[in-house]
């Protein structure tokens, strides 16, 4: 089977998934990474790759590659998975030599989700706690959208009922001082439920990609709460959120809801809600009722792992990176 990899242009990515794409590395550019972009054909099928890079110490680097390689034109991810050894013994020939290993999350299988993929674990080094989510629940949108929300859980329904006559969703339009006003919700949001939020200069980068969009939620024209959405050829992707809970009203619902119908409306195959407590997650297990209420499939992929180039480089952050999620998970 021929495995063939070459170098593209940023910009030549499709963007099927939006963690792939051009916007992203230039989200990453001002986040201390930099950025290549590779196509992989296995015969006939294709599949992108986003690397990035990032110094860590010393002048070495890690080279990342976030939900890659991704199937283009339906494509069989296990086919990618089953070349692995022969992608990265390709990706190591186009390395800088200061990289010290790469790090590779799998995207998530939404063509088959019964599948369970093995990592040979001779060749890679399974990480303890992953970048991306292991376990997370997208919901189809292939069908028409009353037909998606018919396949919403009671839960999720009794909530948008609610919400129907009260609460307003709306795209935001680019005023500052609503951003401003979100901002401050979403940190709120961060401090009650206890997970690290973003700054704002990086909520502001995130906004000006292409193709991202805040939806905002009112009820008697008071801002309740808001989400950030990324919108690819194949799938939407919601990124984070925040809102408030003193209202009355469980406005998350209702942006969830409107998220689905705008990924629908421009033409996305999957919406992914990015994320749920698993084997792995258990931090994440409080999303899991509200998730999985708007009827999605759950999936599972296998968890971050590694390609050690340089082992006692390696060793070190590996140690380091553990010191760290304890930290941070404690």
């Amino acid at each position: 089977m021929a495995v063939e990899l070459r170098e593209i242009d940023e910009k030549e990515l499709l963007g099927a998934n939006p963690i792939v794409s051009s916007s992203w590395a230039f989200l990453k550019i001002d986040n201390e990474w930099r950025s290549k972009a590779y196509r992989v054909d296995i015969d006939e099928f294709h599949y992108e790759m986003l690397v990035l890079f990032r110094n860590i110490k010393f002048n070495r680097e890690i080279a990342y590659l976030p939900f890659s390689p991704y199937p283009i034109d339906s494509a069989p991810l296990y086919l990618a998975v089953e070349n692995l050894s022969s992608i990265n013994e390709l990706l190591k020939k186009v390395m800088p030599k200061n990289v010290f290993t790469i790090k590779y999350d799998l995207c998530f299988d939404y063509l088959n989700t019964d599948r369970t993929y093995k990592i040979d674990r001779k060749l890679f080094h399974i990480n303890h706690e992953s970048v991306q989510p292991d376990e997370t629940v997208f919901v189809p949108l292939c069908r028409d959208i009353d037909d998606i929300r018919a396949s919403y859980r009671k839960r999720a329904k009794r909530m948008l009922k609610k919400n129907r006559s009260s609460v307003d969703v709306r795209i935001w339009g680019g005023e500052e001082q609503q951003l401003v006003s979100w901002f401050e919700i979403y940190r709120k949001t961060g401090e009650i439920d206890g997970f690290s939020t973003r700054s704002f200069s990086y909520i502001k980068k995130v906004l000006d990609m292409k193709n991202s969009t805040l939806l905002l939620s009112y009820v008697n024209e008071e801002m309740q709460g808001g989400i950030i959405v990324l919108f690819g050829l194949d799938v939407s992707i919601y990124l984070l959120g925040g809102s408030l809970k003193e209202c009355g009203y469980s406005v998350s619902y209702s942006l969830q809801d409107e998220a689905i119908r705008l990924g629908k409306e421009r033409g996305c195959k999957y919406y992914d809600l990015f994320g749920i407590g698993g084997k792995n997650s258990k931090h994440l297990e409080s999303l899991n009722l509200f998730k999985t209420s708007f009827g999605g499939t759950v999936v599972q992929r296998c968890q971050t792992f590694d390609c050690p180039l340089k082992p006692l480089s390696y060793w070190v952050y590996s140690k380091a990176e553990m010191i760290r999620y304890y930290i941070y998970r404690k």
